[in-house]
This record gives C-alpha cells, sequence and structure tokens, in this order.
C-alpha cells in the first residue's frame, strides 16, 4: 500500500512546527525593525529641524552681534565703497591753490587728477595744472603697495587701485606716488584703502639714470581710509 509523500520542509519532516515558530519570530523581529526604523526617521527628521532651527538662530545671532572678522569685512567693503565714491568726483576740485599755498592749507589731490595725461618720458613735460601742487601740503586717499616688507614700513607706492597691477597692465608712472615717510615715522601693511597727508613734490626723479618717479609725497600722516 503507498503512502502519501510528506510535504517538502527545508528542516526536514520532523521540523515543521519549528519552521512555523521560526517565521512567526521572524514576522515578529520585521515588525520591531520597522517600528524602529520608523521611530528612527522621525528622530532624524526632528534632529534635522532642530539643527535648522540653530543655524537660523546663529545667523540672528552673528548678524546683531558680528565676529571679529565679520566686522573688520564690513569696514574694509564700507572703506572701500567710501573711497571709490570719493574718487568718481575727484576730477573736479574746487579748492583755490593759490590760497591754500599762501595760507599753508590742506589740498585735496585726487588720481584722476594725476593720471589725467599721457606721459611719454622725455617727450611730454608734467602739465602745469600739476605742478601747481608741487610744495603744497596735500591729502591723497589709494592703497598701499609695499616695496620690501609689510612691517615697519617707511617707503611705499600709493596707488589708485591694487587689482590693476595684478591682473591688467602695469600701472604707468604717472598713476603712481612714491610715499617717504618722515620724522622716523613707520606703518604697517594695510589692505584697504589708506589716506596720506604731507608735503607733494613733481618732477622727473631718477636713480643712476632711469626714471623712478615723477610723484613723491613726504608723508607725515598714513591712516585707514574713512
Amino acid at each position: 500500500m503507498s503512502s502519501t509523500p510528506a510535504p517538502y520542509s527545508p528542516l526536514g519532516t520532523h521540523h515543521t512546527p519549528l519552521w512555523g515558530g521560526i517565521c512567526l519570530a521572524a514576522w515578529v523581529v520585521m515588525g520591531t525593525v520597522n517600528r524602529i526604523i520608523t521611530s528612527r526617521a522621525a528622530v532624524v527628521g526632528a534632529a534635522g529641524a532642530f539643527a535648522l532651527f540653530l543655524s537660523v538662530q546663529m545667523c540672528v545671532a552673528q548678524t546683531n552681534n558680528p565676529t571679529p572678522q565679520q566686522s573688520a569685512r564690513d569696514r574694509l567693503r564700507k572703506s572701500v565703497a567710501a573711497y571709490l565714491a570719493v574718487n568718481q568726483g575727484e576730477a573736479n576740485l574746487t579748492q583755490d591753490v593759490t590760497i591754500a599755498r599762501r595760507d599753508g592749507l590742506l589740498v585735496k589731490l585726487s588720481f584722476a587728477t594725476l593720471k589725467s595725461w599721457t606721459y611719454i618720458e622725455g617727450k611730454t613735460p608734467i602739465p602745469d595744472y600739476i605742478q601747481k601742487f608741487d610744495g603744497l601740503k596735500v591729502e591723497m586717499a589709494g592703497f598701499m603697495m609695499p616695496l620690501t616688507q609689510t612691517k615697519d614700513i617707511t617707503e611705499f607706492l600709493l596707488m589708485p587701485a591694487l587689482f590693476g597691477c595684478c591682473y591688467g597692465s602695469a600701472p604707468t608712472v604717472n598713476h603712481i606716488v612714491l610715499v617717504k615717510i618722515t620724522r622716523g615715522g613707520t606703518t604697517d601693511f594695510v589692505s584697504g584703502p589708506i589716506s596720506v597727508r604731507g608735503v607733494f613734490h613733481a618732477g622727473e626723479a631718477r636713480e643712476n639714470g632711469y626714471l623712478v618717479s615723477l610723484y613723491r609725497l613726504d608723508a607725515e600722516e598714513v591712516a585707514e581710509f574713512k
């Protein structure tokens, strides 16, 4: 008499109840894992929202209480903007140089005036409207280009902008003022615009037969431009 074969079980014919128990346990474990994953996603979402909240609060705090680095950048940005605003109208001088020379008054001298002509060595003299500033006490605004060092500077070039010498053509000689600090004074390098006061000199200056400057300034005061 033939017998009906037992249903297939991976654990054998005698372990069907055990296999059912394993399946039940697996179902319970999977449900638990699913709940853990779901709760973890909720936790992660809550943590992300909290982090976003903290970031917003930090941005607000930095806006209300800027760090020293932010304050320095803001001061530099404002000084550059002020410098550019001043230089936009520098070509129109309203001060009477004759009165300034007579009374020893301070005259504002601009790069717009100094570079408003084309210099050709040995062919074009310095214009009279610039020569009249020779020997006057002037105030100029520009950017510092150190010659040899960045600390205890006694001599540097004053330029209308620094980016031109780095990313464009080299500035011509009538776009530069050679500044020498008088009375044994020194200064440190300033990355932003500066204001320089002192006695201005115009004329070709040569060393070993080479032209080194058209404009010079014996500086009595060097300060950040405000």
